[in-house]
């Protein structure tokens, strides 16, 4: 190779680049892998991995989705952590909060703790274990394994790998970092989707956040999961907490949309596909003031919106296990036609997104402001000016704030009762 520059209208030669050159130029030294990673966490996260490092020489992993989200620099705020056998859930919780301040929950039956440290983070510590699955779909029976068992009971391959805190290798027994790099999700194997069907719903999750696909494994291992005999045992609370964290996800509807295309959102949920457009017009005003956490408002209105548009939406809710406020709220907006009674109800978050989010053209009359008795009311019922006004006035407004009056007429209505004549005309 002939390198120069440009001199005038011909070409200086700086000199001669050959294949010798190349041979003896030494490559960049990349990092190892395990290094990558701990570099990829965010600053936080990092310090406690470095603290525990130090603190427990051995028996401690960084696994699953902080793994794959750090390999794919997307670390998120939280860490998971698994412990071997002979560290205890309880000594490592009680470290991170005596080193960082926060606080923890345990929880003894499951060997599973969660510590919420001073500046934000979330750590979520589990003793290592490995499952089995009684029949298809039951909840899995655990007791405690090495690293090795625990990553083999993982769903997708890249779920299934585990970062040494003591060493820092990083444990890949099924190809995860390759399937990574192909952007895939491979179930760890064939019978994965059968014992635990709710993995589907978890892969459709993460392939429309990630941007990633299904292997053809995954494919072939989908319809014998989907058998009304497999569903049947399949744990409800798991398919149900699994679409609630769908929903939670800014990338849900491509998930529904992949549980859809993949056939699996009518046998898993018994569920079609909604249209788009109300989820695209859902907005909501602030919900500090209806004692509403933004996460979970999102998700009761989202959910609302899906089984609105589903046959039976009543019964829908009610095989999901949703509570009676969120099926009287399904049961409001199915009404469809509203009066001034109903105001109150629509008018409070998240109910008021959904509505209007549906009924765009409704937003004038939900937020005309509601009419209510007033004196010259109850002078053109007859009544002559004087005291009597005022008290007349003051029961009707005590019977409104116990709820018992909830319109102008039933307020002139029990107006006219006080009164004790009904017989003059309605005001208009």
């Amino acid at each position: 190779l002939l390198v120069g520059e440009r001199l005038g209208e011909g070409v200086k030669l700086l000199g001669i680049f050959t294949r010798t050159d190349l041979y003896r130029k030494k490559p960049a030294l990349e990092k190892p892998l395990g290094e990558r990673i701990l570099e990829a966490l965010p600053e936080g996260a990092r310090r406690v991995v470095l603290a525990l490092r130090k603190a427990f020489p051995q028996g401690i992993y960084l696994v699953g989705g902080a793994v794959r989200d750090a390999l794919l620099d997307r670390s998120g705020p939280d860490l998971d952590l698994v412990l071997e056998p002979g560290v205890r859930v309880g000594e490592v919780a009680r470290f991170l909060v005596e080193r960082f301040g926060g606080s923890f929950g345990l929880h003894y039956a499951f060997g599973t703790a969660r510590v919420r440290v001073s500046f934000g983070l979330t750590v979520d510590l589990a003793e290592s274990r490995e499952e089995v699955y009684p029949y298809p779909g039951a909840l899995p029976q655990v007791r405690p394994a090495p690293i090795a068992k625990d990553l083999e009971r993982r769903d997708y391959t890249v779920n299934a790998m585990a970062l040494s805190l003591a060493t820092l290798e990083l444990l890949d027994p099924y190809g995860g970092l390759e399937d990574l790099r192909n952007r895939l999700l491979r179930p760890l194997h064939p019978l994965s989707f059968v014992e635990d069907p709710s993995r589907i719903v978890r892969g459709a999750r993460l392939a429309a956040r990630l941007a990633f696909r299904f292997s053809e494994e995954a494919l072939k291992a989908l319809p014998p999961a989907l058998l009304p005999e497999v569903l049947k045992g399949a744990s409800k609370s798991r398919l149900r907490d699994e679409l609630f964290l769908t929903l939670e996800e800014d990338t849900f509807l491509e998930a529904l949309s992949l549980l859809e295309e993949l056939g699996a959102l009518g046998p898993l949920y018994g569920l079609k596909l909604p249209p788009r457009d109300p989820f695209v017009r859902l907005r909501w005003g602030p919900l500090e003031d209806e004692g509403f956490p933004p996460g979970r408002a999102r998700v009761e209105a989202r959910l609302l919106l899906l089984l609105y548009f589903q046959e039976n939406p009543l019964e829908k809710a009610l095989a999901l296990g949703l509570p009676k406020r969120l099926q009287e709220a399904l049961a409001l907006l199915l009404k469809g036609s509203w009066e001034e009674v109903d105001k109150e109800a629509l008018g409070k978050e998240p109910l008021r997104g959904v509505f209007l989010a549906l009924f765009p053209g409704k937003e004038g009359w939900l937020t005309e402001k509601r009419r209510v008795l007033m004196g010259r009311d109850l002078l053109q019922l007859g009544l002559k000016p004087g005291p009597r006004v005022g008290e007349i006035l003051r029961q009707v407004a005590e019977a409104r704030a116990r709820g018992e009056v909830r319109t102008f007429e039933e307020e002139l209505a029990l107006a006219r009762r006080l009164i004790g004549d009904g017989s003059f005309s309605v005001p208009q």
